[in-house]
């Protein structure tokens, strides 16, 4: 499941880098030909003469140009790889983080509780989850010692003699329903809200 996470973000991120890459590129080369445009109007009447500047301007202004482009190129897409990065893991650690807690509930480890980190755009979904963490152990704490006190009640049906077990099995029996029924009062939603 990690890896399908990590091959998702890394995806995520190599999409929005060629897009933004992509976005770039077009810029740059609206603005060599908006350069070149430019210059082309002003030129002089005089074919022999404008040709004779085109070649200036080409040799002069269109490696200078292409320089700046490629290096405005290099670094914006630098930026952004960093920006997108830095981004998505915002969006990619608490999803992380909540993989781990739900995998650890498989386990049946409720040791830890899902930390939630100031500035994860899943805050609230690292609160409930810590909420729900802690109604776990409650509830497991809960039944726990409801079986403990079963434990001692049965405990003490055995200790029953023979010829009393009939007399005392069905009140013994009507303390560990009662038991039972106060491990499970609240199963079915928060308590106070059934």
């Amino acid at each position: 499941m990690r890896n399908a996470l990590h091959e998702v973000t890394i995806l995520f991120q190599v999409r929005w880098m060629a897009r933004v890459a992509g976005a770039i590129a077009l810029s740059s080369l609206g603005l060599v030909l908006l350069v070149r445009k430019v210059f082309l109007t002003e030129l002089d009447q005089n074919f022999g003469k404008a040709v004779q500047t085109m070649r200036t301007i080409d040799d002069l202004l269109l490696p200078a140009v292409g320089f700046s482009v490629l290096v405005f190129l290099l670094v914006s897409s630098a930026v952004v790889a960093a920006i997108t990065y830095f981004a998505s893991h915002r969006l990619v650690r608490p999803i992380f983080r909540a993989e781990q807690f739900a995998e650890g509930l498989h386990r049946g480890d409720l040791t830890a509780p899902t930390p939630a980190h100031h500035g994860d755009q899943l805050r609230g979904l690292a609160t409930e989850l810590e909420r729900l963490h802690g109604s776990l152990v409650s509830e497991v704490r809960t039944i726990g010692e409801a079986l403990g006190r079963i434990e001692a009640l049965w405990e003490e049906l055995d200790d029953v003699p023979p010829a009393e077990l009939r007399e005392k099995a069905p009140e013994i029996f009507a303390r560990i329903q009662r038991e039972l029924d106060a491990a499970t009062e609240g199963r079915h939603g928060p308590r106070g809200e059934d």
